[in-house]
């Protein structure tokens, strides 16, 4: 029998017998992230427009960054962003880090763990207090898009008017009589965004912190503004 085999199907197939008895097939595991067949992360997880929100420490705070896919953090829409890009790392188990960088304070490190490919928790010590929230996609970054009027309270008590396009863009304003431009993300019933106006400090930069999206007949912002000398609360309405 062993001459017929040789013969007729070649010493190929005797080898591949051979080799399957030694190392049987085994089922596949697909994408999984190692046991239990989870999903695999990795720093291409991490990629567009991304908005952190601080739910536990003595402020609500919402902001907003954007991450190439490769490891790198390359836009910070914040009050003063510091130097760019700044490195990020994820793990194949979603473990990540980021770091937010600023111009005038030390670089926070954020640590967290992803919960989904398009949400994670996240937290940090700053000055000693520690902070705790989640980090989410901003999924449709047009969710803004439209004219908005907008209100500021004292003690820098303003009326003014913006344009935000369909990447969350702002194009154009008035109610400081220069140029408008900056960013308005909205994401899960949140907004933030920065808006440079160009205008003399401290109404150059105005930061949208922990707004609130309520629907309706029209569309209503509100929530706290900071700039680099006194900060408020606001409203937008579309």
């Amino acid at each position: 029998m062993k001459n017929t085999i040789l013969k007729y199907y070649g010493v190929p197939l005797v080898l591949s017998v051979i080799l399957l008895a030694l190392f049987p097939i085994l089922p596949s595991c697909g994408g999984g992230g190692g046991g239990g067949g989870g999903p695999l992360y990795s720093n291409a997880t991490l990629t567009g427009v991304w908005m952190a929100k601080a739910t536990v420490g003595p402020d609500t705070l919402i902001d907003s960054f954007r991450f190439d896919g490769i490891g790198s953090m390359v836009e910070e829409y914040i009050l003063n962003p510091g130097t760019l890009p700044s490195l990020y790392n994820v793990q194949a188990d979603g473990s990540l880090t980021y770091d937010m960088t600023f111009a005038y304070d030390p670089t926070i490190t954020i640590t967290g763990k992803f919960t989904s490919a398009t949400a994670a928790t996240i937290g940090a010590t700053v000055s000693g207090t520690a902070y705790s929230g989640t980090l989410r996609k901003v999924m449709n970054l047009g969710a803004c898009q439209g004219t908005w009027s907008g209100t500021m309270s004292a003690p820098l008590a303003n009326s003014f008017q913006i344009t935000v396009d369909n990447t969350g863009t702002i194009v154009s304003g008035s109610g400081f009589a220069t140029s408008f431009s900056g960013k308005l993300f909205c994401e899960s019933g949140d907004a933030t965004g920065i808006m440079i106006t160009n205008a003399s400090s401290p109404l150059d930069r105005v930061q949208f912190h922990s707004g609130t999206v309520v629907t309706g007949a029209t569309v209503t912002i509100s929530g706290n503004y900071e700039t680099n000398n006194g900060n408020g609360t606001y409203t937008l309405v579309k």
